[in-house]
């Protein structure tokens, strides 16, 4: 299994870390966390802390060498971690957050200006409905009034700063229900109390977006962009993703047919605007390719027999090719588990007829079971026989967790137990009601989202306003109450205008 670890600052401002057992075969438990107290969170500091959890592990279950891989953020100090944990453990494999560079990538495209220009419209619109008691009100209604049975609706979203996969959302949940949208802004006897002196710009610009036909086609052609990223990173995010997932969705994103086909009705100089938008976007994603695809990615992809082996990126006269890369890592993999020769050659005669089996099985187009197995099932019952040597690292290859999202997940339930009206709650005390509260879910039935933009951030996907950035906002103001006292001020205003003439 792994071991999963990540840092918050509780409501009193006291540094935690956090520690999961997690697989992609399992549920994540949460086995501690710790109040760092004065320490600084040096390499040399986190890699002792986790090497002291893996060895409490180890010990409690009774099976040394059980946690063969240590899954983290991607920060500097947390680099320097692993090479500090790789001299006390050779064996263990440490992966970043590989699910997080999908995150990157939206944040990517977000910069390109025609997409930043229809983020920053849904924005305006989305924010101008939900701040706004009678207009949001106006909106659930006729979203009510046009729900047919079983049909899942979708609230307007706001973007959480820094988490640029809500984006996506924002923009897809303004399209999805622009019919409601446009009725609200044609009705001119419900935007009237909103036409006030310090509203009215802001009223004008949501007007003239609104009533724009070609922004609602830029916004669709955006959601089109933006919605493979967005499903990548939620795969990736998964309790049960393996680490192949990672190279498998890269591949997926850069065959797309929506980064590579002409739009459909648009004139000649919008359909040259995009066309040089899906390359920028395909460059963009080949440019986190090396925070992508690591060793341990690109190992498992090839040991993983669900994968099209031929979909490895070639190499050139200069750069060797991603399956050469792959069988290198898998060696290189085998010489921290021993220095003998002999068991390396027999090591190298495996990874070669494992490449071979898989090339034939591409060939043939053969199935390598008759009975659809996961990774980590195929190499326990089948590969294991065939492969003996080359078991050994699949399996602790495909025990990796794609992401440290049981992690990010963990600290929801700390801000949800250690709230501000209990702040004098002890962090060891917290840290047992988390324990209980987050390992009944793993001994129990119950459905788990796996989706960190759910259980992270459920307010980011029902539209909160806390942490938007409004300029009302800025100056410390509650956007809902500051728009509230506008509208009523600026009533009041005319109707004594009304009352003088």
């Amino acid at each position: 299994m792994a071991l999963s670890t990540d840092g918050w600052s509780n409501t009193n401002n006291e540094s935690i870390i956090n520690f999961m057992l997690a697989s992609p075969d399992m549920k994540p438990v949460f086995w501690k966390s710790i109040a760092t107290g004065k320490e600084e969170h040096s390499g040399v500091y986190i890699a002792s802390c986790i090497n002291d959890v893996i060895n409490e592990v180890e010990t409690a279950i009774g099976a040394p060498g059980r946690i063969c891989s240590v899954v983290t953020d991607n920060a500097k100090n947390m680099l320097t971690a692993w090479t500090e944990l790789k001299k006390m453990r050779p064996y263990i494999f440490c992966t970043g957050w590989g699910a997080h560079s999908f995150n990157l990538v939206m944040k990517d495209v977000l910069q390109i200006n025609r997409i930043a220009t229809v983020q920053d419209d849904a924005k305006h619109v989305a924010k101008f409905v939900r701040v706004r008691h009678g207009l949001l009100d106006r909106f659930r209604t006729k979203q009510k009034g046009m729900r047919t049975a079983g049909e899942k609706q979708l609230a307007l979203s706001i973007p959480i700063p820094t988490r640029w996969y809500t984006v996506e959302k924002c923009v897809r949940s303004v399209f999805k229900n622009q019919y409601i949208i446009r009725s609200m802004f044609d009705d001119s006897a419900l935007l009237k109390r909103y036409n006030t002196k310090k509203t009215r710009p802001k009223l004008e610009r949501a007007q003239s977006i609104v009533s724009n036909q070609n922004k609602w086609k830029e916004c669709k052609r955006v959601v089109d962009i933006l919605s493979p990223i967005n499903q990548s990173l939620a795969l990736c995010e998964q309790n049960k993703a393996y680490i192949s997932s990672i190279y498998s969705e890269f591949v997926r994103l850069k065959d797309l047919d929506v980064y590579h086909s002409p739009i459909e009705d648009a004139e000649e100089e919008d359909r040259i605007a995009y066309n040089e938008i899906q390359s920028e976007v395909l460059q963009l994603i080949e440019g986190r390719r090396s925070f992508l695809v690591t060793a341990p990615v690109r190992a498992a992809y090839l040991l993983d027999q669900t994968t099209d082996i031929s979909k490895f990126v070639a190499g050139t006269t200069a750069v060797k090719g991603d399956l050469d890369l792959a069988m290198s890592d898998i060696l290189t993999m085998a010489k921290a588990i021993t220095s003998d020769p002999k068991v390396l050659k027999r090591y190298e005669g495996e990874i070669e007829q494992w490449s071979r089996l898989r090339h034939y099985w591409h060939r043939t187009k053969a199935a390598p079971t008759d009975f659809p197995f996961s990774p980590s099932s195929y190499w326990m019952m089948h590969g294991s026989k065939r492969f003996p040597l080359l078991s050994e690292i699949a399996e602790k290859l495909f025990t990796i967790p794609s992401s440290s999202a049981a992690s990010e997940r963990s600290w929801s339930i700390h801000d949800f137990i250690h709230t501000k009206r209990r702040n004098r709650l002890h962090a060891t005390r917290v840290e047992k009601l988390v324990f209980v509260y987050s390992n009944i879910v793993a001994t129990t039935s119950e459905p788990v989202r796996d989706n960190v933009a759910d259980d992270m951030y459920p307010d980011a996907y029902d539209g909160d306003l806390g942490t938007s950035d409004d300029e009302d906002e800025a100056n410390g103001n509650d956007a809902f109450d500051d728009e509230d006292e506008d509208e009523a001020v600026d009533t009041a205003e005319e109707h004594q205008a009304d009352k003088e003439m």
